[in-house]
Parts: C-alpha cells; sequence; structure tokens
C-alpha cells in the first residue's frame, strides 16, 4: 500500500453532512479490522491540538448527550493535525515512522505562531459524530504543510479538520443520527486559539482508549519539550 499526501483539509462540511444522510448506514466496529490495522503494533501517534475550552467541552458534551447509545466515550476534545503512524526503527509498514521524522517535525512547527480555528455545530462521517472546525485564517492548514515537510502520511482522501464526539457503536440505518443531529447542525461559532501542538499516541489495541501525550510543541516560541 503506497503512501499518499494530502496537504490541504476540505472543508466541505455541507458536502459531508449530504453523504451521510445518504449512506445505507453507519459504520460500526468491523470484528478483526483494528488487529488487521495494527499488526501486532502497539503505539500510534498523532499530531493534535488540544480544544478543552470549557465552551467547546460544553458543546462536545451536548451533541454527545443527544446521540446518547448511539456512540461510544467521547474522546478528550482535540483537532487532529497530522496523523504520524506507528513509530518505529527500522520501518516496516508503510504506516511506520522514524521516530527522528517526528523530532524534525517538532522542530519544524516550533514558534510557527498559533492557531485560529472555529467550531461549529454537529456533524457526522458514517463513522463517527463530529463537530465542524473552520480554519478562517489559513492556520491549520499551513501547520499541516510545515508537519508534510520531509514527511509522509497514509492518507487516502483529503482530511476533514473536525472535533470527534464519538464513534458509533453499532452499524445501523442513519435515520436515528440524522434525526438527532440536525437541530444542532448549525450553532453559535465558537472562535478559539490554540497555542501548543502535541504529539499523543494511542494504544492501537484498545478501542477508545486514552491518548498518552509525548511532546509538547509551543507554537508562540521556538522551543517544544518531551519525546518522540
Amino acid at each position: 500500500m503506497a503512501r499518499r499526501a494530502h496537504p490541504h483539509f476540505d472543508a466541505d462540511f455541507d458536502g459531508v453532512w449530504q453523504r451521510v444522510q445518504a449512506a445505507p448506514h453507519t459504520l460500526g466496529p468491523t470484528p478483526g479490522a483494528r488487529e488487521a490495522w495494527h499488526r501486532g503494533r502497539q503505539w500510534y501517534a498523532v499530531w493534535l491540538l488540544r480544544a478543552v475550552e470549557p465552551m467547546v467541552v460544553a458543546r462536545q458534551r451536548q451533541v454527545h448527550a443527544v446521540l446518547g447509545d448511539l456512540v461510544g466515550p467521547a474522546p478528550a476534545p482535540h483537532i487532529t493535525v497530522f496523523v504520524a503512524g506507528f513509530p518505529r526503527t527500522p520501518c516496516t509498514f508503510d504506516d511506520d515512522v522514524e521516530p527522528a521524522v517526528l523530532v524534525r517535525q517538532a522542530r519544524a512547527v516550533a514558534g510557527s505562531g498559533p492557531v485560529r480555528v472555529v467550531v461549529g455545530g454537529a456533524n457526522s462521517f458514517t463513522s463517527a459524530a463530529f463537530l465542524d472546525v473552520s480554519d478562517p485564517f489559513g492556520d491549520l492548514g499551513r501547520l499541516r504543510a510545515r508537519l508534510l515537510d520531509g514527511a509522509e502520511e497514509v492518507r487516502f482522501a483529503p482530511p476533514t479538520p473536525h472535533l470527534t464526539v464519538g464513534a458509533y457503536r453499532h452499524t445501523g440505518p442513519v435515520d436515528a443520527l440524522v434525526e438527532r443531529l440536525a437541530p444542532l447542525r448549525v450553532l453559535p461559532p465558537l472562535p478559539l486559539t490554540l497555542e501548543v501542538l502535541e504529539l499523543v499516541e494511542l494504544d492501537a489495541a484498545i478501542p477508545d482508549g486514552p491518548l498518552h501525550t509525548r511532546r509538547r510543541v509551543a507554537l508562540t516560541a521556538a522551543c517544544d519539550s518531551g519525546r518522540p
């Protein structure tokens, strides 16, 4: 499987909503899929921006409560910027990443400037509900471009900036989620300024497991702390 890099975000949120409405069903966990993905590897690394401001947490909880038993636990509020892969030396699979690459990425983004985004209303992929995240000043896109300079990412479509509310527990009809999310599709914009990028790792064998911070990079000063 070849690597493909998509430097730009796809922010067609209305298009995402239309596609989920037209989908035959939601996508719950597939038996054996997680094992086929991690192939015995444990730690999976992601660069993200935590969005733990009270107003964002409250909105995530509001949408999660409306969905009820359709979704699993809500993750810690965050915006994924770049999916790094499984840190390993030497790299064996196409979604492995050399730890040295993560160090270079940290240096590339340190002091690059804060990220201004806007959190919007409820939306959904077929696999998970989320909140729209707009990038009105292009800060998020520029940060991603820096991470992509000299690095690769396994991805087969442009990423959609979002804040996950919860993954769907089961495969089933979309009618229930559309009915519950439609009244929350348009909500007052929540502007955020985010100043720290984090490299986190999750245990690939544990669904809905915690995010373990391995490195914090200050976007407003040329320094960082932690290890890849």
